[in-house]
């Protein structure tokens, strides 16, 4: 005697209750990470433009104590953590100056700069923590935005301020634009990428 056998049903539902409530879950889980690492992110941000708004005003008030040319030093290098630093100068500096050296000098020589490192403000070079980096750094003094190497932020002994947009990004979903104004000295936090020529434009 043939033992009859059961016809296979197809499940034609779709996915059940609880499959469902684990894909929720993985997608709460994902998007919880996610927004966590953004606002990581947009804390270290904050943290920095505090910082900078700190340091601005130091160098400022520095300048015209001191009598000096302070400058604020941005290193962006690949591989390794974008870095800044403060040197200063007794020297009388004009925008443009050094860059002249350079054009009068052999290409494989290095002119010597009148600036060293100074720690009244800073001890050591600071770095930007978390996945933030220096997008770029434009100032009055030179042609183009710097994307890496060495930019430099002037402070003079008059209280004047070299104007400059430093943008700083986790190259993902955050940019912010640090902007110097040449009376103030504190840069202004606008929270997107923006140019010398956008704030030409306001």
């Amino acid at each position: 005697m043939q033992r009859m056998l059961a016809p296979k049903i197809s499940n034609k539902h779709g996915m059940t209750l609880i499959e469902i409530m684990i894909v929720l879950a993985i997608l709460g889980a994902v998007l919880a990470v996610g927004v966590t690492r953004i606002r990581k992110n947009d804390n270290n941000a904050k943290f920095i433009v505090r910082q900078f708004g700190v340091l601005g005003k130091e160098l400022r008030n520095f300048a015209k104590m001191k009598n000096q040319t302070f400058r604020l030093v941005i290193e962006m290098n690949e591989g390794t953590a974008h870095s800044y630093w403060v040197e200063s100068t007794t020297q009388k500096i004009l925008l443009g100056a050094e860059d002249d050296r350079k054009k009068t000098r052999k290409s494989d020589e290095e002119p010597p700069s009148p600036f060293s490192v100074n720690k009244d403000i800073l001890k050591k070079p600071a770095e930007l923590s978390g996945d933030l980096i220096f997008a770029s750094v434009e100032t009055e003094g030179s042609p183009e935005p710097l994307t890496k190497g060495k930019a430099y932020i002037h402070f003079f002994p008059e209280g004047i301020v070299e104007k400059a947009v430093v943008q700083i990004t986790d190259k993902k979903d955050l940019t912010w634009s640090l902007v110097f104004e040449p009376l103030i000295g504190k840069p202004e936090l606008v929270s997107k990428a923006i140019s010398l020529k956008d704030l030409e434009k306001q």
